[in-house]
């Protein structure tokens, strides 16, 4: 029971990290979506900006420069959805794992409890026994 023990609380620590490991994915990828959000508004104030000037600029270099990060925060976070989906299922393994041990724990805590029911049922029954024959005994 001990080893079983010490596999339950294991798989736990393990279930733990994963969640952990799962939790920090998805804060770097709502970060890149909070970049990407951040990106937009700076283009569309840019955008805005190059209306009201009289001065011609180059707003196709920004407009380059704009489409090619917002293209790589995006890769960014396909990356990570990726190894989010990835993590989630490793966890779910883990989880599935950690489920059986602690079913064979309570599995065997059953049986040891059913067995102490029957001794003390067949101690029950002897008593019973005892007193029905001492009862025959004495009519």
């Amino acid at each position: 029971m001990d080893r079983l023990s010490g596999l339950i609380k294991m798989q736990k620590w393990q279930v733990d990290e994963k969640r952990r490991a799962i939790a920090d994915l998805e804060g770097a990828r709502l970060q890149l979506i909070s970049q990407i959000s951040g990106l937009d508004k700076d283009y569309e104030n840019e955008k805005k900006l190059m209306g009201e000037q009289s001065i011609p600029v180059d707003f196709q270099a920004f407009s380059t420069h704009y489409k090619e990060r917002r293209a790589n925060l995006e890769k960014s976070v396909s990356e990570y959805d990726a190894s989010i989906e990835l993590e989630r299922d490793a966890l779910s393994e883990l989880y599935q794992e950690l489920k059986q041990y602690e079913t064979v724990v309570e599995r065997r805590k059953q049986r040891e409890k059913d067995r102490l029911n029957k001794i003390e049922q067949n101690e029950l029954d002897e008593i019973g026994l005892n007193i029905h024959r001492k009862n025959q005994l004495r009519s």
